[in-house]
C-alpha cells in the first residue's frame, strides 16, 4: 500500500502464465483496474514496495520456476513499469513480502534457497549480490528484512528467536538471540 486509498496487488497467477497482472486500486479496494500485465515469464508476484523517501519509485519483484527472477520498477507512482531479469542467482527465488526498498539505488528482498539470505542492490540493479546471513537453521526462507533510512542498519530473519543484524549496508551479519519469550 502507498496510502489508504493506493494499493498495488500482484496476482499469483495460478490460471496459467498469462494470469499474472498487476492491479491497482486508488478508493481503497472498491475498485480495482489492471496496470500491466505481460508477465508470461513469472509465475507469483512475490512483493511490491515504494520508497518511503521517493514515494513515485517502487520495486516490483517475482520468481519465476526454475530460473532467475524478474524486478519491476516503477519511477511514476505505479504507473507504468520496466522490467528487468536479474540472472546468476538460479534457485534464489524471492521469498514472499520480504522485499524492502529504501530508495532508487538501494533495496533487497529475502531468499527461498537452501539457506537464509538476501539479494541485495546498492546502484539500482546494476550489480547484485548474495548475503549469507549465518543464521543457525537452514532450509528456510529469509521471511523478513528491514534497513534503515541510513542503508546501514538492517534487520532480517527466518526462524525465531534468532534473528541477523547488520551495521554495514549488509556485508556482515551478526545473529542476536531475541529470547523465546516472543509472542
Amino acid at each position: 500500500a502507498k496510502d489508504a486509498n493506493t494499493v498495488f496487488a500482484g496476482a499469483n497467477g495460478s490460471g496459467g502464465p498469462d494470469t499474472v497482472r498487476l492491479y491497482k486500486t486508488i478508493n481503497g479496494g472498491n475498485n480495482w483496474t489492471v496496470v500491466e500485465s505481460n508477465f508470461a515469464e513469472i509465475s507469483t508476484f512475490t512483493g511490491i514496495k515504494f520508497s518511503n523517501s521517493d514515494p513515485s519509485f517502487g520495486i516490483g519483484v517475482s520468481g519465476a520456476p526454475d530460473a532467475d527472477f524478474y524486478i519491476y520498477k516503477t519511477r511514476d507512482g505505479g504507473n507504468t513499469w520496466t522490467k528487468t531479469q536479474v540472472t546468476g542467482f538460479a534457485g534464489f527465488n524471492s521469498s514472499i513480502g520480504s522485499l524492502n526498498v529504501i530508495d532508487s539505488l538501494f533495496y533487497a528482498h529475502g531468499t527461498n534457497g537452501t539457506s537464509s539470505s538476501i539479494i541485495i542492490t546498492t546502484d539500482g540493479g546494476v550489480t547484485w549480490n548474495l548475503r549469507e546471513l549465518n543464521l543457525p537453521v537452514s532450509g528456510f526462507s529469509t521471511t523478513g528484512i528491514a534497513f534503515k533510512e541510513d542503508k546501514l542498519t538492517g534487520i532480517a530473519g527466518s526462524v525465531l528467536p534468532v534473528i541477523a543484524r547488520t551495521t554495514n549496508g549488509g556485508l556482515n551479519w551478526v545473529n542476536i538471540d531475541v529470547g523465546n519469550g516472543i509472542t
